[in-house]
């Protein structure tokens, strides 16, 4: 909050219960915000992180919700210096060329926020903000579709503005390539007001110290439990990877003995020695990103030709 006033937040990763300790990290701020996980259930893979608001206390203005039962939004209209302003702040399913159902989940996203922008016309201008999940500089289902809501509510993004200043606002750590899929939709009275619109990237990851018993803890980018390798972004890439090396080991051996084997040993072999990695843990590692996963694939692949 040390660069802003209003900070919109995506990813939180708090229940709704737990909101309240987003301001506790923060002076003199006020929180508006919404969990995308149910507490009542099991959770695993990696469900919706929630949206916040985050308000200086100083501002002088009126905050009323907007009711929605879309768990990746929060809506607010806020009345300062006489002006009623729309804001939204949403968190939005992956970019897709080709998966439909995925689109489809994007699309109802927009149809949400189209439904309350069209449902509350007294407000003077609307701002939408967060991670759009597409880079306008490449071809997608889900960039149609944005465009799309973009040309019947009027809104531009402030990436178009002459004062834009954005290298990327997201980074594939395992290829290095930066995107720019977090994105403002600004109606045309405030993106002509835009004096500056740029990018800020952190350099420095912060660091957790944590005691026990008042020894600190080492921090560790992957451990291992029961028999389940867990990084600290769970992206369950090394698990994956750990899954690939032992079933390309089982696939070897196999594959130098099958010759020898009638089909039905061959088929006790592939349950004995592939079948137990690919099923342990996969209720929690099978909701991995799938380039990860695609690896995964290759090892069963691999492992269903040698037995075909």
């Amino acid at each position: 909050m040390d660069n802003c006033d209003i900070l919109l937040l995506q990813e939180h990763w708090y229940f709704d219960a737990d909101l309240h300790k987003i301001a506790g990290q923060c002076d003199n701020v006020t929180v508006y915000g919404a969990s995308g996980m149910d507490s009542s259930l099991m959770l695993y893979g990696r469900p919706f992180g929630g949206c916040a608001f985050v308000f200086r206390n100083f501002l002088k203005c009126s905050v009323t919700r907007i009711a929605s039962s879309c768990k990746r939004l929060i809506a607010l209209i806020v009345e300062i210096a006489g002006a009623r302003i729309m804001m939204i702040n949403v968190y939005m399913p992956c970019d897709t060329v080709y998966d439909v159902a995925v689109a489809d989940m994007y699309n109802d996203v927009l149809n949400e926020i189209e439904l309350i922008v069209d449902s509350h016309p007294q407000v003077d201008c609307v701002i939408i903000g967060g991670d759009l999940n597409v880079d306008f500089e490449r071809n997608s289902l889900n960039k149609q579709s944005l465009l799309s809501m973009c040309d019947r509510q009027c809104l531009r993004s402030g990436l178009r503005s002459h004062v834009a200043s954005v290298d990327f606002t997201y980074m594939n750590e395992a290829t290095g390539s930066g995107s720019i899929i977090d994105h403002f939709l600004l109606t045309e009275d405030l993106f002509q007001k835009i004096s500056a619109y740029s990018s800020l990237h952190r350099l420095r990851e912060l660091e957790l110290k944590i005691k026990i018993d008042n020894t600190l803890t080492k921090t560790v980018t992957v451990c291992k439990y029961l028999g389940v390798y867990i990084d600290q972004k769970l992206s369950w890439a090394d698990h994956i990877q750990h899954v690939c090396i032992k079933t390309s080991r089982s696939i070897g051996i196999m594959n130098k003995v099958s010759k020898f084997l009638d089909e039905k040993t061959i088929q006790l072999q592939y349950s004995s020695l592939v079948l137990p990695y690919l099923n342990y843990g996969n209720i929690i590692w099978g909701r991995a990103a799938a380039t990860h996963l695609s690896r995964a694939a290759t090892s069963l692949t691999e492992a269903c030709r040698e037995n075909s």
